[in-house]
This record gives C-alpha cells, sequence and structure tokens, in this order.
C-alpha cells in the first residue's frame, strides 16, 4: 500500500497528502463497528477485526479546500467508503489565507442527511462526521454512480433519462424548508472572487483596448471588449453590483455548486465507445458543502456550466452535431424542473406565484449561466478537460467570455424585463446559436477540418474526478493531476 513507503526523498507537498492519508485510515477504521448501523461500516469492521484485513486509501480529487478519497477493504475493493477531509482554508481563492470555516462540512452532512430522505437514491448515505485537529472528516456510503456526469458531454452525448431526474431532484431541494442562515458563511469565500470579476471586466473599457498587441493580456479578447464597450461602465457595474446582490439573496434551499463534475452517473460499459450510457440512468448529487438558503437560478446556471462550454468546444472542433442533443438536455431539464416544481408548491401558492418563481428561475439561471462561463473564461476553471486541443484554448474562452457576458446582461442587466419563461428560452437559444454561427464562420475562414473524432474523457481513462482543485489549475498542470496516485 503507498502508505507503507519510505517518505524520504519526497515532497513536502506529498509527505503532508501521505499524512494525511494515515489520519484518514486511522479515523474511519477505528469509527468501524460491528455494532453500526451501518451494514458498510459493520462489513469493513468485521473484516479488520476478525480476519485481519486492511483498509486501503487512494485520492480522488482535491487539495484547495478538501481531499476526497476511496477507502475499500484490501482483499475485495468493492467494500468501500467515500470520505472527504475538508480544510480550513480555500486556496483556489486569491486570498490563500482566507478563513473557511469547516462548519461547513457539518452543514454538508446535515443536507445530505435531509435530503437522503426527501430524494432517495439521489445522494450518498452519510455515515459520520469527525474531528481531525483543524479540519473535519465526512464519510459517507461509496456510490455505485461513480462517474461524473461531465465526462458525457466531453464525449459530446447525453443521457435525458439524467437530465429528467435530476431536474425533479433539483425541485425537490429547492421546495424544502431551510433557515435563512443555514450555511450562510460558507457564501462569502465565492463572493470575495467577484470584485477581481468585475475589475476584468472594467478592464475591458480602457482606452484603445480593442485586442491590439500593445493591450493588457486581459483585453485581448477583441469581442469581449467591444461587447463591454457597448455596455458602457455604467451597466459593467450594475451587473456586478445585481450578481453580488443575487447571491446573498436567501430565496429557497440551493446546492450552489451543482456543475456536472458534482453529479455522478454510472459508468458507461466500455471507455472505448461514445454513445453508450450505464443501464439505470441513476446518479448522485456530492460535494454539499455550499448548500445553503440561496438565490433562484443559481443551481440551473451551475447544471448547464459544463455543457454550454463543452457545446462550445465541440463547434471549435468541427463536431457540428454536438450542440442539438446538449440544447435537448438543456430543455428537457427545465421541462421537468418547472413541472415538478408546480407539482410540489401547487397547495401552497397560487398560478401567479409559480410564474413568478419560475420566471425569476429562469432569468437568473441564464445570468448565473453567464457567470459561471466568466469564470472559465477568466480563471480557466475546468478548461484542462474539455473537448478542446491547446491551439485553439484562447478560441474557447472567447467564447466562454462573450456568451457570459450576453447571458449576465439578460440575468443581471435589467434588461427587458416581464420577458415570458418562452421569451427568455427563446432569447438563450438564440444567444448559444448566434456563437455557435460565429465560431462555424470562423472555421470556415480558417480552413478548419469539420467532424474529427471526438476523443473520450481523459478523466474516465484515469478514473480520476475534478473537483476544487482544478479551479485554477491551467493545461500545463494537467500532467500533474493525472500523477495524483
Amino acid at each position: 500500500m503507498a502508505m507503507a513507503e519510505d517518505d524520504e526523498d519526497i515532497s513536502d507537498f506529498d509527505r503532508d497528502k501521505k499524512e494525511k492519508q494515515r489520519l484518514v485510515v486511522d479515523a474511519v477504521a477505528s469509527h468501524c463497528s460491528v455494532d453500526s448501523s451501518f451494514e458498510d461500516l459493520r462489513v469493513i469492521a468485521d473484516a479488520i477485526l476478525q480476519h485481519g484485513d486492511t483498509l486501503e486509501i487512494e485520492n480522488l480529487a482535491g487539495g484547495y479546500t478538501n481531499y476526497t478519497y476511496k477507502l475499500f477493504l484490501g482483499s475485495d475493493p468493492s467494500k468501500a467508503l467515500f470520505s472527504k477531509l475538508c480544510f480550513p482554508r480555500a486556496f483556489w481563492n486569491p486570498d490563500p489565507d482566507l478563513h473557511y470555516d469547516v462548519q461547513r462540512t457539518e452543514n454538508e452532512y446535515i443536507m445530505m442527511e435531509r435530503f437522503a430522505k426527501l430524494a432517495p437514491g439521489c445522494v450518498a448515505t452519510p455515515y459520520f462526521i469527525i474531528d481531525i485537529d483543524d479540519m473535519k472528516l465526512l464519510v459517507a456510503q461509496w456510490s455505485p454512480a461513480d462517474e461524473q456526469m461531465a465526462n458525457q458531454f466531453i464525449d459530446g452525448s447525453v443521457d435525458l433519462r439524467v437530465a429528467k431526474n435530476l431536474a425533479s431532484s433539483v425541485a425537490t431541494l429547492h421546495s424544502m424548508e431551510v433557515d435563512p442562515e443555514f450555511n450562510t458563511d460558507a457564501r462569502e469565500c465565492m463572493v470575495s472572487v467577484f470584485p477581481a470579476m468585475k475589475e476584468e471586466l472594467l478592464s475591458y473599457l480602457i482606452i484603445g483596448g480593442d485586442g491590439d498587441d500593445d493591450d493588457p493580456p486581459s483585453t485581448k479578447n477583441k469581442r469581449a471588449v467591444q461587447l463591454a464597450k457597448e455596455f458602457g461602465e455604467d451597466l459593467c457595474h450594475f451587473i456586478f453590483d445585481a450578481c453580488t446582490e443575487s447571491y446573498r439573496s436567501k430565496e429557497c434551499a440551493v446546492h450552489s455548486d451543482l456543475h456536472a463534475f458534482n453529479v455522478l452517473v454510472e459508468k458507461k460499459p466500455d471507455v472505448q465507445y461514445l454513445e453508450e450510457f450505464g443501464p439505470n440512468g441513476s446518479f448522485v448529487i456530492c460535494d454539499w458543502e455550499m448548500a445553503m438558503s440561496g438565490p433562484l437560478g443559481v443551481d440551473m446556471g451551475r447544471v448547464y456550466s459544463i455543457p454550454v462550454a463543452c457545446m462550445m468546444a465541440h463547434a471549435i472542433q468541427g463536431n457540428d452535431d454536438v450542440a442539438k442533443g446538449i440544447v435537448l438536455f438543456m430543455d428537457t431539464y427545465w421541462d421537468h424542473y418547472q413541472d415538478t416544481i408546480k407539482t410540489l408548491i401547487r397547495g401552497d401558492h397560487n398560478d401567479k406565484e409559480h410564474d413568478d418563481f419560475l420566471r425569476k428561475s429562469y432569468r437568473n439561471g441564464m445570468g448565473w449561466l453567464g457567470w459561471k462561463l466568466f469564470g472559465m473564461s477568466f480563471y480557466g476553471w475546468f478548461i484542462p478537460f474539455l473537448p478542446i486541443e491547446d491551439p485553439e484554448v484562447d478560441a474557447l474562452k472567447e467564447s466562454l467570455m462573450v456568451l457570459s457576458l450576453e447571458l449576465m446582461r439578460w440575468g443581471f442587466g435589467g434588461y427587458e424585463e416581464g420577458l415570458s419563461i418562452q421569451e427568455l428560452s427563446a432569447r438563450l437559444h438564440a444567444t448559444l446559436e448566434n456563437e455557435l454561427l460565429f465560431i462555424q464562420k470562423d472555421r470556415q475562414q480558417r480552413s478548419m477540418p469539420t467532424n474529427r473524432r471526438r476523443r473520450s474523457s481523459v478523466l474516465r481513462e484515469t478514473n480520476l474526478r475534478v473537483s476544487d482543485s482544478s479551479y485554477t489549475l491551467g493545461r500545463t498542470s494537467l500532467s500533474k493531476i493525472l500523477d495524483l496516485e
């Protein structure tokens, strides 16, 4: 086992990672009992105490706010647990010394426990949570759905069964009662990155910021610069002020980090094939540490973000056929979300209140989709894992930034207020279609090939997951992520 290796001649980072593995193994083993109310813990305790088995550990992901692990019996890896060791810091934040209260992990445990009762099978069952020094360790069921949903969009294929059932479960979450102050401190760590994003947008307004070689690096995106100048300084300020105000709102229970890397689905039967899904279409929502009472639409924006980014990446690579399926996934998700919301809150609200709730959810969702795409373009979130080759990364970032500004104007810019959901949906579709048309024309002008072979997700092939650690890692760091074990 890796923990038995000689720790000499390794970096401080790797030594710390190994020490944390030791702490986790010891803590979990000591909390497994033959008298536990959970079968998984009883089985592991019996194997260790009665049969001399060992508890093995492997890193799944993490490093910036937490590490996640798979713990399993040496004699039978199928007998496994999931664990998450959370730090009191968020190293992806521009201020690495910012305290990130580990109470968020206690709250994650509470929310998982509550949601497991409301939507059985849609979240892993939490088993226990304990303190380890200044950290928190959460231990939960190892989910049979253990591949990140993002891999499907990276492949260019979608599972509409997941779209329908995920939407219904998220609507259930949004309908549950939650204390307005629940986990509210978690939002401050995210709000602290908003000023840098706003400053980036305002930098596009500098005189001469037209993408020339003499301009600052942040203004190389000519189309985003042009769009920001069309907005003007007042609207740029207004958009980010409205975005910040929205994130501080407490309108319903939200996951608030529900992107496609935080939804686990069944593994494909064979990684060599691009179009096959698992037999059941099952899924599990994970990483609940930012769940809180938050803004309408934020979860929709997160759900759509990776699919939209993959749509643009595939288009730049010449795979135009992918867009239709991803748009269908998004529309299917929304249709089932609104149907479930109407069913769940029918007795407490009239039709106008339903419509207001859903219309605000959709408009905000467009804005939060834009915000996430802004972060992906500006900070490089998830870019190394998308279906794009190195020479085209800048083109993808440009497309994401243009989309982000258009969508944030719709969501947070006070633009054409009073539109119906159907009209907002048409605006979203048109925004995506216009960008796809631009990409197609640009590709033709550059004589780029079409229908290039789609690659299978590198994450699937390496059996690794993306987590918070990917937020600040560029493509040059991909090799390090692929060498986690």
